[in-house]
């Protein structure tokens, strides 16, 4: 394995060990640096030709967008935002042609898995030693966040994990997954993350979904009883929803802390306001009164520049709509055009992940993490190494 794949699994490793501050350059991001510099010498020495990747030709055209509408606002109104947002960027573009290079190389996906395994384990050792952070609300409630510097951080690297390793281990039938998925799931409701926590579950049930699937197509169960599963979950969901759904006036500074009161929190959210007030509490606050940046892109950063948006000072968090509100329609469409040709020939047992991929970027922004990209990338990685008769 060469240095630059050696490299890479070290900083998959170390991402999840924050030792500095959030925003800034971290250890792993130091060590994907120097995996890139790394491949770039390897392709010089070589004399390699061709640096850029067909697949990622849209995510480059995106990233041209990305400089031109932050330069273009920084010009207006000088901030660093502009500048700093236009580096993560960046950093997922390195992050992909880096892991274009490497992911070809003998067994480098086997060592990644095992890392990607060997991250939540690690995770559930440090809280079992006591030895993780634990962030405190303004009203004195805490949520655990582990080796990370806040718990929504901790719980979404954590379910991009659990993702990567679910691509692995179905492409090879492993029952390991398992004890994998629910370590992960018990670490992500430490964190008290509903948007994640959703995203978990809609795991098990896509695949769940797809097993049944399976079944029904081979002649082991029947229509009838496939009909009769569907009207049993929905009912349960019916059920469960009436079970929890919160009262008028519910507060959750006047409740236990948990993951089902912070649910009963969005519930509440979306009973008493509508889906407005929802769309406000992810800092949505400025797509409804400044809709004109939908179409040509406000930047991304500064959002003091919003006054009208008065409840959130802050950035979008949807990675849907964050994209599409600061750089407009035609670079959203770039996006959107660059991940339909790498999931295009995902197999159908991917599904699950890019489903609930897709539920959980709708209140988080997520691309900022490289597991992210990795992902996103993946199902197009294997189906090109299918395609050349590629092993592991």
């Amino acid at each position: 394995m060469s240095v630059s794949a050696i490299l890479f699994l070290v900083f998959v490793f170390l991402k999840p060990l924050y030792f500095f501050p959030s925003g800034g350059l971290g250890a792993g991001d130091a060590v994907l640096i120097a995996a890139f510099v790394s491949t770039l010498i390897r392709r010089f020495i070589k004399k390699q030709h061709g640096y850029l990747y067909k697949e990622d030709y849209f995510f480059y055209v995106f990233l041209v967008c990305v400089f031109l509408v932050n330069g273009w606002n920084y010009i207006l109104s000088p901030h660093n935002d502009f500048v700093r947002n236009t580096a993560y960027w960046i950093y997922g573009c390195i992050l992909l042609w880096t892991l274009r290079e490497v992911a070809g190389e003998k067994n480098f996906l086997l060592y990644l898995n095992r890392i990607l395994k060997l991250i939540l384990v690690v995770q559930l050792v440090v809280y079992i030693l006591g030895a993780g952070r634990i962030y405190y609300e303004y009203w004195d409630a805490n949520r655990y966040m582990g080796t990370f510097n806040n718990p929504n951080q901790m719980a979404y690297v954590l379910f991009l994990t659990i993702l990567l390793i679910y691509c692995y281990d179905s492409d090879r039938h492993s029952r390991s997954f398992w004890l994998f998925y629910i370590i992960d799931g018990f670490l992500i409701l430490l964190t008290k993350s509903t948007g994640i926590f959703l995203g978990w579950m809609l795991l098990a049930v896509g695949i769940g979904c797809i097993w049944i699937y399976r079944q029904y197509k081979a002649g082991r169960i029947s229509g009838r009883f496939l009909c009769c599963i569907g009207g049993t979950f929905a009912a349960a969901l019916i059920i469960g929803l009436w079970m929890i759904w919160p009262e008028q006036g519910f507060t959750i500074q006047e409740e236990e802390y948990n993951i089902l009161t912070r649910i009963q929190e969005k519930l509440a959210l979306l009973s008493q306001g509508g889906i407005e007030k929802l769309i406000i509490d992810r800092g949505g606050e400025k797509i409804l009164y400044y809709p004109k940046y939908l179409v040509y892109g406000a930047g991304e950063g500064f959002f003091e520049r919003f006054p009208l948006a008065v409840v959130w000072k802050s950035e979008i968090h949807s990675t849907l709509f964050s994209i599409w509100f600061s750089y407009g329609i035609i670079p959203l469409i770039l996006m959107l055009l660059w991940l339909y040709q790498n999931v295009k020939d995902a197999p159908v047992y991917y599904w699950p992940v890019y489903a609930a991929l897709l539920a959980e970027s709708m209140t988080v922004i997520n691309y900022r993490q490289p597991f992210f990209w990795m992902i996103l990338a993946y199902a197009g990685m294997k189906a090109g190494r299918r395609n050349h008769g590629e092993g592991s």
